[in-house]
């Protein structure tokens, strides 16, 4: 995909599906998450931080049960881009380095 038809994707979709059997800490998925989708995802291994507010649906036999209505999938929309901002965003990252830099500096 060029990234102008993937940013098309985001923007027509709602949701995000990556089943992974297993997952260190997908990039993907964040991307998706500050487009606003919001994430389908295997309840494993990395998969699991992303959930930060209870934002993310993981998969299980239950899952169709617990599927939102149109005003819930607006909230979680909405509360998956303020989750990737606070918690994952380039700015949360610098932020992250520089205070174990900071830290690792003042303990020599």
């Amino acid at each position: 995909f060029k990234a102008s038809e993937l940013q098309h994707l985001y923007q027509a979709s709602t949701y995000y599906l990556m089943l992974h059997r297993m997952s260190i800490f997908d990039k993907a998925t964040l991307e998706a998450m500050s487009y606003g989708l919001i994430p389908i995802l295997s309840n494993v291994g990395g998969n699991k931080e992303m959930n930060a507010e209870d934002n993310v649906i993981f998969a299980d036999d239950n899952m169709i049960a617990r599927m939102p209505n149109r005003e819930t999938e607006i909230m979680l929309s909405q509360k998956n881009q303020h989750v990737f901002n606070k918690y994952f965003s380039m700015l949360q990252l610098v932020r992250a380095y520089n205070e174990q830099i900071v830290s690792a500096w003042e303990s020599k």
